[in-house]
């Protein structure tokens, strides 16, 4: 079966994960490689920095932050993040170890992931499975690897507090040579599922005939919905690796 190879695979044991610390290190020689969360976010036109949109959105008399201080915007975004970490954990823990999370909160999140897997036919296998490329440095966790009709399915958590955005703002779109692809969740979550396949195929020695389609589950306190992620690992995957910083 596919994910028998995949967790024997002798790369394995070359790559340590410190997830408290969000440092991989490759064993041969003690490298530090870098995520891929940071690589997709360079090809951004206008990147991500709090502190400035803090300073913007609480100037929007429409906007729910209108009236709050920035201090208070990123306190407010930092506690979400942590809250995201804690139901990926939870499924980490469920998934690898059979630990059920002892919080009502996060039992609930769970049972939905359960859920969702079971009526779209996924069994969950292994979660927070490192894949790497040395050729580049970097190397990524996968959140969950599930198997459908013996096929591997790779699928991204994210905890999107107001669901998934297809478009991004002003419709922008990301800089060359991803120019044609919005610079949205959507997007930015299909390039996620799509570097960790391409480096499967590449590094591991797995084929495209090994993979089910990819997906990402959202979830928040108010659904958790899955959906099919477009798969980028033959064309713009393939052209991220000349702008490798």
């Amino acid at each position: 079966m596919p994910v028998t190879r995949l967790l024997e695979h002798e790369r394995n044991k070359y790559i340590s994960y410190d997830p408290e610390a969000h440092r991989y290190t490759y064993k041969p020689d003690n490298k530090i490689f870098r995520g891929i969360t940071g690589w997709i976010d360079s090809f951004s036109k206008e990147p991500f920095i709090a502190s400035e949109v803090a300073e913007r959105v609480i100037k929007n008399p429409n906007g729910e932050y209108y009236g709050w201080t920035p201090e208070d915007v990123i306190a407010f975004w930092n506690n979400l993040k942590e809250y995201g970490d804690d139901i990926h954990l939870s499924i980490e823990n469920v998934v690898n170890y059979g630990e059920y999370p002892e919080h009502e909160t996060f039992q609930g999140h769970v049972d939905s992931f359960y859920k969702i897997m079971d009526d779209n036919h996924i069994e969950p296998i292994v979660s927070e499975f490192v894949v790497y490329n040395e050729d580049l440095e970097r190397a990524t966790p996968i959140d969950v690897i599930g198997v459908r009709d013996d096929k591997l399915i790779i699928v991204d958590v994210k905890t999107f507090r107001k669901g998934m955005e297809f478009l991004s703002y002003q419709n922008r779109t990301f800089k060359y040579p991803l120019g044609d692809l919005y610079e949205s969740k959507y997007e930015k979550v299909s390039l996620q599922t799509s570097i960790p396949k391409r480096w499967l195929i590449d590094k591991y020695g797995f084929k495209e005939s090994d993979f089910g389609v990819a997906y990402t589950l959202v979830i928040n306190d108010d659904t958790t919905e899955l959906i099919e992620t477009m798969d980028y690992s033959d064309d713009y995957v393939p052209l991220m690796y000349e702008f490798n910083d």
